[in-house]
C-alpha cells in the first residue's frame, strides 16, 4: 500500500509544474518577464490615455466657458458705453443751441470718429424721423418701425437691435444700439441711434489672443452670427443659417442658459465649443476651438508614447537576447559609474544606462523647452503691449519694465533693474508706494489715478497692481501696468464745461423770451388805445382813405397784441404748475362753455365720449382742448356745420384722445408742419390766427410726457390724437 504524501513531496510536485510553466532559459525567462512587464504597462497607457482625454475634455469646455464669459462681459461693457455715450449725446443735443441741427450733426460726427467700430450716430425726433445723424445718407429718414425704436416708445430705457443683413445707408450687416433721450421731467425728447457694422468689432478690446486656432463669438437673439473673430467678413447667408448646425447654440437660446458641447460648424469642422448668455442684452456670446487643435497635446503624447512604447519593447527584446551572456557586465559597469559620480554621462551615452533615465531626462529636456518657449511668448506680449508694465518683487524692487515703460521715462532698462522705485523717483514714489504694499499684504488688486509730470506737461494714469501667487497663495511678485488717458480726461472736461455752457444759454435765451414778451404788451397797449382814440375823435374828419389807414393800425395792433400773448403763454409751458388729479369730463364742459357762442353761431354740435381722470396741469390741459376745439371750429366746410366729436381710449399704460371734426381737412404734406411755432397753411383773412396755437398743443402734451399727431382727408376733415399717461 502506498503511504500518505509527505510535506516534501508535496512541495516538490508544486515546483514540478510551476518549472514546466515557466521557460527554463534565462533568455525565455526575460522574454515572459518582459512580457508580462510591458502588458500592464500597455493597459495602464491606454487608462492613461483616457483620462487624459478626459481631462483635456473638461478643460478645454472650461476654457472656452471662460473665454465666452469674458467675450460676453466685454461686449456688455461695449454696449453698455456706446449706450452711455447716447446717453451723453442726447443730453447734449436737447441743450445745444440753434442753429440746432446742424450743432447736433457736428457734434454727432465728432463722436462717430472717436468709435471705429460705430458707422453713424443718428438723433431722431419722438416720430422716429432722423433729424440729424453723422452719416449724412440717413438724414430724414423713418426708424419708427424698427422693433428698438418701439420698445424704447414703450418706455424702455434704451434697446439693442438684431443684426440686420444691410443698414439704412450700407450693403454690410448692420445693429443698432438705440438709447430714449427725455428731459427734467422726463418727457420723451427724441433718441439716439449708434449704427454698428459686426465686420468693424475686431478692433474693439473684447479681441483675445487664441492659441491654436480658436474663435470667439458673439451671436444676437435669433442666432444670427453677428461676429467672428477669425472670420468677421462672412456672407448673410451663412451668419442667418449658423444656428441651424450649432446645437449648442441653439439649446442656450432656448434655456438661456450657458451650454458647451463638440458641434459642426457650419463653416466645416468638428469644434469644441461654449455658448453664454449676455446678461441684460438677451444675446449670446461664444467661444470655440477645432477639436484637433483641442485634443493635440493628448493625441500627440499618445503618438510619442507608442512610438516610445515600441521602441523600448523592441530595445527590450533585444537586451533579454545578450543579458544571458552580459547582463552582469552592464550591472557592473551601472554600479560602478554610479559609485564615480557620473550620471550624467551615463543618461547621454551609456547604452546600458536604464530607459527610465533616459525617458526622465528626454521629459526634463521637453518641459525646459517648453517652458523656455513659454517666457518667449510671455515677454513678447508684455513687449507688443500699448501700456506701461512694471513688475515688483516681494521686496518692491523692480525685476521687469517692458520697452513701453522705457519709451515713457526715456531711460534704459538697466535703469530699472534691481532697484526700488524710491531710488529711481524719489519725488514721486510716495504717490503710489502704499497701493504697492497694500497689494503685497492684502493679496487683492489696487486701482489708483495718478497725474505725473513729464516734460510736456502733466499726464493722466490708471495704475492698476495686480499681484502674482506662488504654489503656497503668497505673494511673490507685483505687476503694474500704467494706461495713460490724458487725452481722454482734457476731452471730458471740455465736454463738461461745454454742457454747463448750453445749458446757462438755453435758460438765458428762455428769460429772454419770457421777458420780451411781456415788455412788449405795454408799448403796443399804448399805440392801441391812442390809434382807437385818434379813429373816435377824427374819424368824421377823415377821407375814406385816413379811416381805412386807422382801421389797418386798430387791425394790426390788436394782431400783435394776440401774437404776444401767445408766444408770452408759449414761453410759460415749461414753467407750469404742478401736476395732480384733473377730470377732463370738467375740462371738456369748462371748455365747451367758453366756446359757447362760436359753436351757436357756427350752427354746430361738440360731443365727447366718457373721458378720464389723470394727472397734470389743468390750467394747460384747459388751453390743449381749447386751442384743439377752435381749431376744428374755425377750419370748418361752409356748406356743413362743424360737427366734433372728443373720445378717450386706454392703450397699455396710456390714454389715447382723439378730436375729430368734418372740416376741410389738411394735406398729408402738413402733418407735421402744423405744429412748428408760426406755421399757417391759409392766408390771414381767410382764417384769423398766429400760428402758435398747434406748437402750444404740441409743447403741453410732451411736458406731460406723451406726442400728438393728426390723421386727415382733404375735404372730409381731421382727427387730432394725442396721448397722456394713464
Amino acid at each position: 500500500m502506498t503511504g500518505p504524501e509527505s510535506p516534501a513531496s508535496s512541495d516538490a510536485v508544486g515546483t514540478d509544474r510551476l518549472r514546466r510553466l515557466i521557460p527554463s532559459g534565462i533568455r525565455a525567462r526575460l522574454f515572459l518577464l518582459i512580457a508580462l512587464v510591458l502588458l500592464p504597462l500597455a493597459l495602464l497607457m491606454t487608462w492613461v490615455y483616457h483620462e487624459r482625454y478626459q481631462t483635456r475634455r473638461s478643460l478645454a469646455f472650461q476654457t472656452e466657458v471662460e473665454v465666452a464669459e469674458g467675450v460676453a462681459m466685454t461686449f456688455s461693457n461695449f454696449v453698455n458705453g456706446l449706450r452711455r455715450q447716447n446717453y451723453s449725446l442726447g443730453q447734449a443735443i436737447i441743450r445745444l443751441s440753434p442753429p440746432v441741427t446742424q450743432n447736433a450733426v457736428r457734434l454727432l460726427a465728432l463722436t462717430a470718429q472717436n468709435y471705429p467700430s460705430v458707422r453713424n450716430f443718428s438723433w431722431t425726433n419722438t416720430d422716429g424721423l432722423v433729424i440729424a445723424s453723422s452719416d449724412s445718407a440717413l438724414a430724414g429718414r423713418d426708424l419708427s418701425s424698427r422693433p428698438y425704436f418701439r420698445q424704447l416708445m414703450h418706455g424702455s430705457p434704451w434697446s439693442i437691435g438684431d443684426v440686420t443683413a444691410t443698414g439704412t445707408s450700407s450693403t454690410a450687416p448692420i445693429f443698432a444700439i438705440a438709447t430714449a433721450i427725455r428731459d427734467e421731467k422726463g418727457a420723451l425728447r427724441g433718441m439716439v441711434v449708434a449704427g454698428i457694422e459686426p465686420e468693424r468689432l475686431g478692433e474693439l478690446a473684447l479681441t483675445q489672443q487664441r492659441l491654436t486656432g480658436g474663435a470667439y463669438a458673439i451671436f444676437d437673439r435669433q442666432g444670427t452670427l453677428v461676429f467672428r473673430s477669425t472670420s468677421p467678413s462672412l456672407s448673410w447667408e451663412t451668419r442667418r443659417r449658423w444656428s441651424e448646425q450649432d446645437a449648442v447654440l441653439q439649446r442656450t437660446l432656448e434655456t438661456g442658459k450657458p451650454h458647451i458641447g463638440i458641434t459642426q460648424v457650419i463653416t466645416g469642422g468638428s469644434w469644441v465649443s461654449a455658448r453664454v448668455p449676455i446678461p441684460a442684452i438677451g444675446w449670446v456670446a461664444g467661444a470655440g476651438t477645432p477639436s484637433k487643435a483641442a485634443f493635440a497635446p493628448v493625441n500627440d503624447a499618445l503618438r510619442r508614447e507608442i512610438l516610445l512604447g515600441l521602441a523600448v519593447f523592441a530595445f527590450a527584446f533585444l537586451l533579454a537576447a545578450v543579458a544571458a551572456r552580459t547582463i552582469s557586465v552592464p550591472l557592473l559597469r551601472l554600479e560602478r559609474d554610479t559609485h564615480n559620480g557620473e550620471k550624467e554621462r551615463i543618461a547621454a551615452s551609456d547604452l546600458l544606462a536604464p530607459k527610465e533615465v533616459s525617458r526622465v531626462r528626454r521629459a526634463v529636456y521637453e518641459m525646459m523647452a517648453e517652458i523656455g518657449e513659454a517666457e518667449k511668448r510671455f515677454r513678447l506680449a508684455l513687449g507688443n503691449i500699448p501700456d506701461s508694465i512694471v513688475i515688483y518683487d516681494s521686496d518692491l524692487r523692480i525685476r521687469y519694465v517692458n520697452p513701453n515703460m522705457t519709451a515713457y521715462t526715456g531711460l534704459p532698462e538697466s535703469h530699472f533693474i534691481g532697484r526700488k522705485g524710491s531710488e529711481i523717483w524719489p519725488a514721486f514714489y510716495e504717490l503710489w508706494h502704499d497701493g504697492l504694499v497694500d497689494v503685497l499684504e492684502s493679496g487683492r488688486v489696487r486701482k489708483m489715478e495718478l497725474d505725473l509730470p513729464f516734460q510736456n506737461g502733466m499726464r493722466n494714469f490708471i495704475v492698476t497692481f495686480v499681484p502674482l501667487f506662488d504654489p503656497g497663495n503668497e505673494v511673490t511678485e507685483i505687476m503694474g501696468i500704467g494706461h495713460e488717458y490724458t487725452e481722454r480726461k482734457q476731452a471730458e472736461t471740455e465736454l463738461k464745461r461745454a454742457m454747463e455752457e448750453l445749458v446757462q444759454t438755453n435758460r438765458e435765451l428762455e428769460q429772454f423770451a419770457f421777458v420780451a414778451s411781456h415788455d412788449l404788451q405795454e408799448p403796443l397797449r399804448m399805440v392801441a388805445s391812442y390809434v382807437q382814440l385818434l379813429e373816435k375823435r377824427y374819424r368824421d374828419r377823415l377821407d375814406e382813405r385816413g379811416v381805412l389807414y386807422i382801421d389797418y393800425a386798430v387791425e394790426g395792433a390788436t394782431r400783435m397784441k394776440s401774437l404776444i400773448e401767445d408766444l408770452l403763454a408759449f414761453s410759460r409751458i415749461a414753467r407750469g404748475e404742478e401736476f395732480g388729479p384733473v377730470d377732463l369730463n370738467e375740462v371738456f364742459e369748462e371748455t365747451t362753455g367758453y366756446l359757447g357762442e362760436t359753436i351757436r353761431q357756427s350752427g354746430g354740435e361738440v360731443t365727447r365720449g366718457d373721458l378720464p381722470i389723470v394727472t397734470g396741469d389743468r390750467t394747460q390741459l384747459l388751453q390743449l382742448f381749447r386751442n384743439l376745439l377752435s381749431n376744428s371750429l374755425k377750419y370748418r366746410r361752409p356748406e356743413a356745420p362743424p360737427s366734433i366729436r372728443v373720445e378717450a381710449q386706454l392703450q397699455g399704460n396710456e390714454w389715447v384722445f382723439s378730436v375729430a371734426d368734418n372740416g376741410i381737412g389738411i394735406e398729408p404734406a402738413y402733418f407735421e408742419r402744423i405744429f412748428h411755432i408760426f406755421q399757417r397753411l391759409h392766408a390771414r383773412h381767410l382764417y384769423p390766427g398766429t400760428g402758435i396755437g398747434l406748437a402750444t398743443c404740441r409743447k403741453i402734451v410732451e411736458r406731460h410726457r406723451g406726442r400728438i399727431w393728426v390723421e386727415s382727408t382733404p375735404g372730409e376733415g381731421s382727427t387730432f390724437f394725442f396721448t397722456l399717461p394713464a
